[in-house]
C-alpha cells in the first residue's frame, strides 16, 4: 500500500493498495515524481507493533486487514483527507499464470544483485516459501475486502488496457505504453545470463476448476476479464 499526494496542490489524494501481479509497478513506475509523491503511509500516520510482524518494505502488498492493523487511526486519515482508497484487479486466471511464471524469476533476480540466493531478504528457502508464496496465491479479495464487504475502487486490467487513463483525480497513466513486466527485471540486471522464465502457458480445465476453488471469493466479486470498473 501507498499513499499519493499531489505536490502541486500539497494534497493528499489516494491510497493504492498493491495487489500483487495486477500490473502495480506498470502504474508506480508512469508517475512523475515531480507532480506526485509515492509515500510510505509511516511517514504520515503513526503505527504501531502488530502482529503481522510485517517489514515497511513487505506494506508495499499489505492487505486492507493488515494496513489496519498496522495503522489504527488509517481510517480517520482517510476521511480527513477524503481519499481516493482504489486498487488494480486482474482476471483470475491470468494472475494464476503470472504469478506462476514470477516466483523462479524473483529468485534468480535476487541472485543476481547480491551475489548469493538470499531469497527476497529472507534468510532460508522456507521463509522465502512462507511468505512469498503465500502472497502470490492469496486471493484478491483480501485488499479489497473487509468482513465480506468491498472497501477498494476497483480498477479491472482489461478496461484500461491499451488506453490513456485519468487513475485519480490529475494522475493520467499510459496505457497505450508496452505493459513492463517483472518476467522482464533479470535480463535488465543482467543480459549475460539465462532468465530461466516459465513461458507463458494456458490453463487446462481442472487447473481452472482449482483455480475457482482457490480464489473463489474473486469470482464472487466477479473478477473475470471484461467488467467495467466499479467505484464503491
Amino acid at each position: 500500500m501507498y499513499g499519493i499526494k499531489n505536490l502541486t496542490t500539497n494534497k493528499h489524494i489516494a491510497v493504492f493498495m498493491h495487489i500483487p501481479k495486477t500490473s502495480g509497478q506498470h502504474f508506480l513506475k508512469s508517475i512523475n515524481p515531480k507532480e506526485f509523491e509515492v509515500y510510505s503511509l509511516n511517514q504520515y500516520i503513526p503505527c504501531k507493533q502488530n502482529r503481522f510482524t510485517i517489514t515497511f518494505r513487505e506494506q508495499s502488498h499489505a492487505t486492507l486487514e493488515q494496513a489496519y492493523e498496522i495503522y489504527p487511526t488509517l481510517g480517520e486519515f482517510i476521511d480527513k483527507h477524503n481519499l481516493d482508497v482504489f486498487t488494480f484487479v486482474r482476471d483470475p486466471f491470468d494472475r494464476f499464470v503470472s504469478s506462476l511464471r514470477f516466483l523462479p524469476v524473483f529468485m534468480t533476480l535476487d541472485t543476481i544483485k547480491k551475489g548469493q540466493i538470499n531469497y527476497g531478504e529472507s534468510t532460508s528457502h522456507a521463509e522465502f516459501l512462507a511468505h512469498y508464496a503465500t502472497l502470490l496465491l492469496r486471493p484478491q479479495s483480501d485488499w479489497i475486502d473487509i468482513e465480506g464487504r468491498p472497501q477498494t475502487r476497483m480498477i479491472h486490467l482489461s478496461d484500461i488496457q491499451n488506453k490513456e487513463v485519468e487513475i485519480v483525480d490529475g494522475l493520467t497513466v499510459d496505457y497505450r505504453k508496452s505493459w513492463w513486466s517483472n518476467e522482464d527485471a533479470v535480463s535488465e540486471v543482467r543480459s549475460d545470463i539465462p532468465t530461466w522464465n516459465i513461458p507463458k502457458f494456458t490453463l487446462d480445465a481442472e487447473t481452472k476448476k482449482y483455480v475457482e476453488w482457490l480464489w473463489k471469493k474473486d469470482f464472487a466479486l466477479n473478477l473475470q476479464n471484461n467488467l467495467t470498473a466499479t467505484k464503491q
